[in-house]
């Protein structure tokens, strides 16, 4: 048996760890697990209501499973599972000025400061998304050949706002 554990703290109440395990079943199976997670308040403030926007919400594991039934075979089966939640994102500006265009000068109105930390609208392109896979490894001696087989499947549910506050 075999573990790891790692666990940080950053900026904005940033509190990262992860985990991992390897476990020796028999003598011809083996297990791994790994978990992980993220989590950080948002760092920029929305001057009208007070929410903080950018925040980052992340958690995930992984899972591994080994057997060799003889010398010349090994099946590897692997799953995953992710979801991440970030709470509205602010655009960098990228044009302002008395010659932007009327659009860019609505869609950046959101400045107020020198240190570009507060806006005065909700934040953009909030996302959450549910990442999962799975997949099997079939790895076979044949003399002086070896032949690998890979099937695998995965999943993805996505949740994108693009949106921006002034479009309708």
């Amino acid at each position: 048996f075999e573990g790891k554990l790692s666990v940080g703290y950053g900026s904005y109440d940033e509190v990262k760890w992860n985990a991992t395990f390897n476990v020796p079943i028999t003598e011809n199976t083996a297990a791994r697990a790994s978990i992980y997670s993220i989590n950080r308040d948002g760092y920029i403030e929305n001057i009208n209501n007070g929410q903080l926007l950018g925040s980052d919400e992340q958690f995930g594991l992984r899972g591994k499973f080994l057997y060799t039934p003889g010398p010349d075979t090994r099946l590897t089966l692997t799953g995953t599972y992710v979801e991440r939640n970030q709470d509205g994102q602010v655009d960098p500006v990228v044009e302002f000025g008395p010659f932007a265009s009327d659009s860019s000068k609505e869609f950046n109105a959101g400045i107020a400061g020198p240190e570009n930390d507060k806006v005065n609208g909700n934040g953009f392109h909030p996302y959450e998304d549910k990442i999962g896979d799975l997949s099997l490894i079939w790895e076979q001696a044949l003399g002086d050949y070896d032949l690998t087989s890979i099937t695998a499947v995965e999943y993805w549910e996505w949740f994108f706002s693009k949106d921006a506050p002034f479009r309708t």
